[in-house]
């Protein structure tokens, strides 16, 4: 795709003279990146940054419109996790998304809220992001080999290491590639003093030890703390100097790690010799590490430790500062391998004061033949190169390809009218959609006609939405179209149904991946659509991690699954108010609560509840109060008769919400039960209200008798 758009590189912390690592890697991606491209970065805040050709944007996260504009006419979007979560419209432009990984949020987060009452569902949010990262991206950066593993498993666990990404690439690496953090080409300039007779206590003679970054829970300040003593014993003239405690970005939480050294210092009586900071400005750091004597960096056993990429070691590397280092990281083993420093074991305080020394009792010149090499392979311009090469000649991944296009290697082709047809016919649907412009998709059923039935208010602005077992998205994109906001839930993958032993395949695992999800995003796209697509099992609805609802819809989907009554209780669980839930009615003209059980025929659905057995079964499900809403006979889209169905709508709420009664007039026999908070109903309540749907349904019970053989044959192609 050759285009002369712009390089939209968005940070997600912000840039300017004081910034952490995630503001300085994007202010150096596009400081590279613009040597050779029009580049934009967009920051949170208004980037106060010297001239070198990048133009800057300043957004509110979260806040469209203060991003759209600088969208326009980009040609790749470079952002991570939290700006996908703040402006999801990123998801449905024409630009390639390009992801970076490098830093790993979801561990971070275990550590940065562990023992907090708070841990849980910040995992869990950070869980969420990383999956419409993995879902959302043309290209993935990360920071190491070992990163790249990492991805590769998540990406793998998505769905995205597949046919069509392995064809395009068998070594995955257009997929995920690593761009690590770099350095600068020029090496550091003392412009400066900034320690040594500036801080008291720090003269010409001290031996500086520098904490470079901030003091995060998955950092080891303590056990540097407790091994100083020791260091002192030998080495009185050093100095340890902390000089990023509190981080530029307002919306990082506060480190606890630093209360807990600020007291370990007083315990010990190391105020004289331990000085702490607030942060350093950018420009300033290399006069830090000029005046060091020794950098040092040192973190717990944890999970983040193997994923991590520490920005700290490569600016020790940049100013030829020897190293004392936590071995278990990527750096560390960069470290050992030229030289430049010692490893120490996790909390090993003896460990670290002999190293320490060791280092100290040397000078500094003695390190220094060591790191020119290594530096001019890790300079900015090295490590961005797969990034370059991928915004010079941007492309589309294999399997994410925008609906509204066809592709050949990465090039973007013709849209016209006749390429879109060709692409939906390719496809198969289960819902009829009229997607503009005259162009209506097929499908195994056309539910436009018989809308009424199922009882979804007509205004649904400002409500939220989730459309469990979505399909190809008819409701999803009709309640969107009514002022919702809607979530789609859908299977990751055609083989996570219910299916049982029975179940001869009919789909390959490619075959049911574009069932599920291709015919969904085509849609989307053409219909410029804002619905979020989360691909889980109903089984796995939670609150604790998705939130609650104001309106949970579910089509026909309980049939195909073998538990309907804990699927039941998962949609009870995130309506915040009303549910509306429909699924085959059995023609079973009892009284009792019954189910028809048809598993044994294909393996593929299971369960035809009678009308006292659903309405039951809401109850169970600890709704406040239901009601059975509409029965329909369902055909399919070419005539053949279908299944009749039954639609209950329930709420959460003491009373029923008056906005689920806003619309158009219901269909007959709508028979309403609320239940009482101090004793549930029996469904039976409502049977003597029931005689005329009764005799409908005996009706019915002739014609399906003489359709048998039509809806045999329908059956042999799978109950849908």
């Amino acid at each position: 795709m050759q285009t002369d758009a712009h390089i939209l590189v968005i940070s997600h912390d912000v840039v300017g003279p004081r910034m952490a690592g995630p503001g300085i890697r994007y202010w150096e991606l596009a400081r590279v990146l613009a040597q050779t491209l029009p580049v934009t970065l967009a920051t949170p805040n208004a980037a106060q940054m010297p001239d070198v050709g990048v133009r800057l944007w300043s957004y509110q996260p979260g806040v469209w419109e203060s991003l759209a504009p600088v969208v326009v006419g980009t040609a790749v979007i470079v952002l991570c996790g939290d700006v996908l979560d703040w402006f999801p419209q990123l998801m449905q432009g024409r630009a390639p998304l390009v992801v970076d990984g490098y830093d790993p949020h979801p561990l971070e987060t275990l550590a940065l809220f562990a023992g907090t009452p708070e841990q849980t569902q910040r995992h869990q949010e950070r869980e969420r992001i990383l999956r419409m990262q993995c879902r959302a991206g043309d290209f993935f950066l990360c920071a190491s080999e070992r990163q790249r593993d990492w991805w590769l498993g998540l990406l793998e666990a998505t769905g995205r290491v597949n046919a069509q990404t392995y064809q395009d690439d068998p070594s995955l690496r257009r997929l995920v590639d690593v761009v690590p953090f770099g350095l600068p080409a020029q090496p550091p300039q003392h412009t400066k003093p900034v320690l040594r007779g500036v801080l008291p206590g720090i003269g010409p003679e001290a031996k500086i030890i520098l904490w470079g970054g901030g003091l995060w829970e998955w950092l080891d300040p303590l056990t540097l703390l407790r091994a100083f003593p020791q260091v002192l014993a030998h080495c009185p003239e050093a100095r340890l100097v902390f000089p990023g405690t509190q981080h530029p970005n307002a919306a990082v939480p506060a480190m606890r790690m630093y209360q807990r050294a600020i007291q370990l210092v007083q315990d010990l009586g190391l105020q004289s010799h331990v000085f702490f900071g607030e942060w350093v400005p950018y420009a300033d750091w290399q006069n830090y590490l000029l005046e060091a004597d020794v950098g040092i960096a040192l973190h717990f056993d944890t999970l983040e430790t193997r994923m991590a990429f520490r920005t700290r070691v490569l600016d020790y590397l940049w100013g030829g500062l020897p190293m004392v280092l936590t071995r278990g990281d990527a750096t560390g083993d960069l470290v050992a391998r030229h030289g430049l420093g010692h490893l120490v074991d996790y909390a090993d305080v003896a460990g670290v004061a002999e190293a320490l020394l060791d280092v100290l009792t040397q000078p500094r010149a003695a390190w220094e033949a060591r790191f020119p090499e290594v530096r001019a392979q890790l300079t900015w311009e090295r490590a961005t190169a797969p990034l370059v090469e991928f915004c010079r000649a941007p492309h589309y991944s294999a399997d994410r390809l925008p609906a509204s296009i066809t592709k050949n290697h990465g090039v973007l082709m013709s849209t016209s009218r006749q390429d879109i047809l060709r692409h939906i016919e390719s496809l198969e649907w289960y819902h009829t959609l009229d997607l503009g412009d005259g162009i209506t998709t097929p499908g195994d059923y056309d539910h436009r006609p018989y809308l009424p039935y199922y009882g979804i208010p007509d205004n649904l602005a400002g409500k939220t939405v989730l459309d469990v077992g979505a399909a190809s998205g008819f409701f999803s994109f009709e309640m969107e179209r009514r002022g919702a906001q809607v979530t789609a839930v859908d299977l990751p993958a055609w083989f996570a149904h219910d299916f049982g032993p029975c179940y001869q395949p009919d789909k390959t695992v490619e075959e049911g991946a574009r069932y599920l999800h291709s015919p969904f995003l085509l849609a989307k796209e053409r219909l410029h659509s804002s619905v979020e697509k989360v691909e889980m099992s109903v089984y796995d609805l939670d609150p604790e991690k998705m939130g609650t609802f104001d309106l949970v819809f579910c089509g026909s989907m309980l049939l195909h699954i073998t538990d309907p009554i804990r699927a039941l209780w998962k949609l009870q669980s995130v309506t915040r108010e009303v549910a509306i839930i429909t699924t085959v009615i059995s023609p079973e003209d009892s009284s009792k609560p019954m189910a028809e059980f048809v598993g044994h025929h294909r393996g593929d659905a299971w369960w035809f509840p009678n009308r006292p057995c659903f309405e039951a079964m809401m109850q169970s499900a600890g709704f406040a109060g239901w009601e059975w809403y509409a029965g329909f006979q369902l055909d399919y889209r070419d005539g053949t008769p279908g299944h009749y169905h039954g639609v209950i709508r329930a709420w959460n709420t003491l009373a029923k919400p008056l906005w689920l009664d806003a619309v158009a007039a219901p269909p007959p026999s709508v028979v309403s039960s609320q239940v009482p908070a101090s004793a549930p109903v029996d469904s039976s309540q409502a049977l003597s209200e029931r005689d005329a749907e009764i005799a409908h349904l005996r009706a019915l019970v002739e014609g399906y008798e003489r359709g048998r053989f039509i809806r045999l044959m329908k059956w042999l192609r799978g109950v849908r």
